[in-house]
């Protein structure tokens, strides 16, 4: 195994692994024949590069930066760090969870299995519309969760998820979000990589945080408060003494997509923020600061703490992201519309 020496994790070993495998690691080793239930190979995979090290270690570092990191409002935020890792490993890491697997089956999977293997590397996270189901796979459709429209041919999808395919039977026309690869790509034929969500198509887009995840280095970078305590200690400092209207006028580029709770519903619903409402550092700390946006519900004047923009990479996400957070801590401006930092709604 040379540079990939086995560590065994005890108490996660002793539980779900140890039960299937019976503790005997060269039972995770996979063979051609095992290529007919790709399902399977995954669980051998993935429990080898999380039980033991230096697989282990990585995957436990990426999962608790990525509570720490930009998306880590999102429930389970954990879970879709660890699918991100089973396939394209630690941001910045030369270490290969996949390679490493196949050095450690060694000869007993051929160069024609490893190569079809190597293709879990290509997974992407992506919206997809759900199709019929027929037999062992379903027709999937690349879908655009801001237009609402295809964007994409069909293409047939096996799951490696618990129970294949078949619990996708009565979704037809719901949206899949999750990891696509390809598996026998001649053939149109690709693999729905297990863990995903199955929203209904007008809920699709406030799932849309989790498309994110192609920019993993971001996603399991920690945000820098909350580091350390004292790190949290000097921004909370910094942030009590910032003009917060100066400071993100100067910062936020309109408009921009994001997404906001529903005054009524709660739930996530899309919208346009359009303008920076302008205050002076008096008013701003009386009554907070705000922004005007567009949505299906018509104009309205929301505070910045509300909204949360969709795309990671742009310019808006790190300062909104800094005035959510001193609000998380110091609470509602003391003499906000009843008390607290709601969405204004304006009628239509």
């Amino acid at each position: 195994m040379g540079k990939h020496k086995l560590q065994r994790n005890s108490a996660r070993w002793n539980t779900l692994a140890s039960a299937y495998f019976g503790g005997d690691i060269h039972r995770l080793k996979c063979t051609d024949a095992d290529l007919a239930r790709p399902d399977q190979i995954k669980f051998q995979y993935c429990t080898y590069i999380t039980d033991f090290e230096p697989g282990k270690s990585k995957a436990d570092r990426m999962e608790r930066d990525a509570e720490r990191g930009p998306l880590h409002e999102i429930p389970d935020i954990r879970h879709w760090a660890l699918e991100e890792y089973f396939w394209h490993g630690v941001p910045g890491d030369d270490w290969d969870p996949l390679e490493a697997y196949l050095e450690f089956v060694g000869e007993r999977l051929s160069e024609t299995g490893k190569a079809q293997l190597r293709q879990w590397k290509q997974a992407r996270v992506g919206a997809f519309r759900i199709g019929s189901v027929q037999g062992d796979s379903m027709l999937l459709e690349e879908w655009d969760t801001e237009q609402r429209v295809v964007i994409g041919e069909p293409f047939r999808v096996i799951s490696l998820g618990m129970g294949g395919v078949q619990p996708f039977r009565d979704l037809r026309g719901d949206i899949h979000i999750g990891y696509i690869a390809p598996w026998k790509p001649a053939e149109n034929l690709y693999c729905s990589m297990g863990y995903c969500v199955m929203p209904k198509i007008k809920e699709a887009e406030a799932f849309e945080l989790l498309l994110n995840l192609h920019l993993p280095a971001l996603v399991v970078t920690p945000l820098p408060w909350k580091t350390t305590s004292v790190a949290q200690q000097r921004y909370l400092r910094e942030w009590y003494q910032r003009d917060w209207n100066a400071w993100l006028a100067d910062r936020l580029q309109f408009p921009f997509r994001a997404l906001t709770a529903h005054p009524i519903t709660k739930k996530l619903v899309p919208v346009k923020l359009t303008a920076l409402l302008y205050s002076n550092p008096g008013v701003g700390r009386d009554l907070g600061v705000y922004m005007a946006m567009s949505g299906l519900l018509g104009f309205a004047v929301t505070g910045v703490a509300n909204v949360l923009p969709v795309d990671l990479a742009s310019p808006n996400w790190m300062p909104i992201a800094e005035y959510r957070e001193y609000r998380r801590l110091v609470g509602a401006p003391p003499k906000a519309p009843g008390g607290t930092f709601k969405t204004i709604w304006i009628d239509r």
